[in-house]
């Protein structure tokens, strides 16, 4: 006699709370949510139903997600000067954005050591300094800026919009 296929698992598997904070910091950030939406009832309601829970200490609050949010700017910030540390050359693209009586300034950075593989191009390069022209990059970036900068959203420090859209730029 063969044993009938189960549809579904009537014992979950638990979650960490390590994996509940990742998953909570990666939506937060990725959708550009204020930091205060993991304190929000409704909210925790939904991820305790989730992990089939009634443990609220799983939950992350404000201060955890600021905090993680600091350490992975600042992960990525380290990172980020190591590659250019290892460059010889650089194009940057730049291009500035106002909104709210606010300027903000975008760059978008290309390592040209590939050049090294075409002598010729490189000379022709580095004689006339000729950029790539493309602010495609610089233009993401501002929309995903108009999505951080809304006026419910007056109160966010400038820091904290650095490392959010930092953040969200390199989850996406």
């Amino acid at each position: 006699m063969s044993k009938q296929t189960k549809l579904f698992d009537i014992h979950p598997k638990e979650i960490s709370k390590q994996k509940i904070n990742e998953l909570v910091f990666e939506y937060i950030v990725s959708e550009m949510r204020p930091l205060v939406t993991c304190e929000k009832p409704s909210f925790r309601k939904l991820i305790l139903g989730l992990t089939q829970s009634n443990d609220e200490t799983i939950l992350p609050n404000r201060k955890q997600i600021s905090k993680q949010l600091t350490t992975n700017y600042n992960a990525y910030v380290l990172m980020l000067t190591n590659v250019i540390e290892k460059q010889n050359y650089i194009c940057t693209t730049a291009d500035i954005w106002s909104g709210n009586n606010k300027s903000y300034m975008g760059m978008y950075d290309i390592y040209i050591d590939i050049l090294n593989q075409y002598p010729i191009i490189k000379e022709v390069f580095l004689k006339y300094n000729t950029t790539i022209p493309s602010s495609a990059p610089v233009e993401r970036l501002f929309s995903k800026v108009i999505q951080v900068l809304i006026p419910r959203r007056n109160r966010l420090n400038y820091k904290t919009f650095d490392m959010i859209l930092c953040c969200r730029s390199n989850i996406v």
